[in-house]
């Protein structure tokens, strides 16, 4: 995955999402921190052109591959509009491995397409909801009062727009990655709510309940 650009890509947009979202709840930004991203993202973009110039990568700005699979990939969803191939990673791989004009690449290489192509455009909304849903439960805790919450909530959104953007030029939202996200997500929120949900200390008897005292001792004289 760290031969991938989108890798190096998704952490600067991280960090300049984080500086944004803090800047924008606390009202102020330090210089450390300005710094601190400018010399993240000089490092992220450093690690791609070197990666690029020496092998192991894809050149910065080569996309042919990509235009032409998402437009073929595209036209199969405007075949398949309601159904498309079912559901399942990959499940039409064999429409690209006879039909398309990249037949070795299995599929999409995007997370939209990719639904698309499995759920035709009900399977692209089904997706979108999701992490707008994912994104929106976060969303309100953003300005809470106390800080660890809003560290919280911005962690959350960090991660639901990072993972997001990753699967934007391929699709690493399957099987044990998909696990992994949506336990963080699960976790994140789990936090965020005990630390915003009153916590119910007492709980109420049935009053029909009998005590103790009105317990028959069989042992008492």
């Amino acid at each position: 995955m760290a031969a991938s650009r989108a890798f190096w890509v998704v952490p600067a947009a991280m960090l300049a999402m984080g500086l944004t979202i803090s800047t924008a709840t606390s009202g102020k930004v330090s210089a450390k921190q300005v710094s601190f991203a400018v010399l993240a993202l000089c490092l992220v973009v450093g690690v791609i052109l070197l990666g690029s110039t020496l092998g192991g990568m894809r050149p910065l700005f080569s996309f042919w591959e990509r235009d032409v699979l998402y437009r073929e990939s595209f036209g199969y969803i405007l075949d398949h509009p309601w159904t498309g191939a079912g559901f399942g990673h990959e499940s039409n791989r064999h429409w690209h491995e006879t039909v398309s004009s990249l037949k070795w690449i299995p599929h999409s290489h995007n997370l939209l397409l990719g639904y698309g192509s499995q759920l035709g455009f009900p399977g692209i909304v089904l997706i979108l909801w999701i992490f707008w849903s994912l994104g929106r439960a976060f969303w309100p805790h953003l300005r809470h009062a106390h800080m660890e919450v809003r560290w919280l909530a911005m962690l959350g959104v960090v991660l639901v727009v990072a993972i997001f953007l990753l699967n934007m030029p391929n699709v690493y939202l399957v099987r044990h990655n998909a696990v992994l996200f949506f336990a963080h997500v699960g976790l994140l929120l789990g936090l965020v709510h005990s630390r915003t949900s009153p916590v119910q200390r007492t709980a109420s008897v049935p009053a029909d309940l009998p005590t103790e005292d009105a317990q028959p001792d069989p042992y008492r004289t």
